[in-house]
């Protein structure tokens, strides 16, 4: 991170952001055991030691893609379930690791993260390879903020996906399409929904000279 004298309100955002990223991204990584759980119908002993074995998240998605081919309520719930986890090992993911692990500064009162890793890149298509490294992207913590978004829904399609495989052993059978696809039905409904239109309230005050 930058130094103290880097200190601005947009940092101290982006520290909370961070932070709040942290903490819902450790409950997903919870979820995951708890997920192969509910596929395996093990003890949550097992899954513990599934889970400490598979321990990176991308080892653990990996797993539970192959476990719904071997074991889903319907094709529609596989589907929908690789899905999410889809989005979460190529997407969530290594975004989540990039905003974590790069070096955060401010530059020209912007938010940028570093990324020290180097790769061979053409800057075009006609130039030369070279070596790239130490990139500087900026990065405001509005966008730290929506990837916390983005796994907080994805927790929650990780709990229905439990709920549904639970009333599925235990009873043979889903009511309806199951919950998991009837969140991610909700939710495209909303993305494709017309905004409301914005109240006026009146002229707005003139500015200040």
């Amino acid at each position: 991170m930058g130094s103290p004298s880097d200190k601005s309100p947009s940092f101290d955002m982006h520290m909370y952001a961070l932070g709040r990223l942290c903490i819902v991204w450790a409950y997903v990584d919870r979820l995951l055991n708890d997920t192969i759980q509910a596929f395996l119908g093990c003890s949550h002993a097992q899954a513990a030691i599934i889970g400490t074995e598979a321990d990176s998240a991308a080892a653990r998605c990996k797993m539970l893609q192959n476990l719904a081919f071997d074991g889903s309520p319907s094709e529609e719930w596989r589907d929908t379930f690789v899905a999410l986890i889809k989005r979460l090992l190529d997407e969530y993911g290594p975004k989540r690791n990039r905003y974590i692990h790069d070096y955060w500064t401010v530059a020209s009162g912007t938010l940028e993260k570093m990324d020290r890793r180097a790769a061979v890149k053409r800057a075009q298509s006609r130039q030369p390879p070279k070596l790239v490294f130490n990139t500087w992207q900026a990065t405001p913590p509005k966008d730290v903020e929506n990837l916390a978004v983005d796994l907080t829904i994805t927790a929650l399609g990780l709990q229905t996906a439990i709920a549904d495989l639970t009333t599925w052993k235990r009873e043979g059978r889903l009511e309806g399409r199951g919950l998991l696809i009837q969140m991610g039905l909700a939710r495209a409904r909303l993305e494709h929904s017309p905004a409301p239109a914005a109240k006026r309230r009146g002229s707005p005050p003139t500015s200040p000279r």
